[in-house]
């Protein structure tokens, strides 16, 4: 069953290389069994384009979730 949860997400931007930028994602999630994952979803194709499950954050320590997306300068992200 998947489990739905809303999360403050920190985004970072990391660097900006001609007309795209580096965005990464990090959520802290401390209910995450070893069997789950964290997905992150929006409208960017990056995001999965609203598909719950297309896109896992990576587990980067206990609790700490990330995801690094480039996306244009002139994007909306959502």
């Amino acid at each position: 069953m998947l489990k739905k949860y809303l999360f403050l997400i920190t985004i970072l931007f990391l660097s900006s290389i001609n007309a795209q930028i580096t965005v990464r994602f990090e959520v802290t999630v401390s209910d995450v069994a070893d069997s789950e994952a964290v997905y992150i979803v929006g409208n960017h194709p990056g995001l999965g384009g609203w598909n719950p499950t297309k896109i896992r954050m990576s587990k980067e320590k206990v609790n700490l979730w990330t995801y690094t997306l480039i996306v244009e300068k002139e994007g909306t992200l959502e």
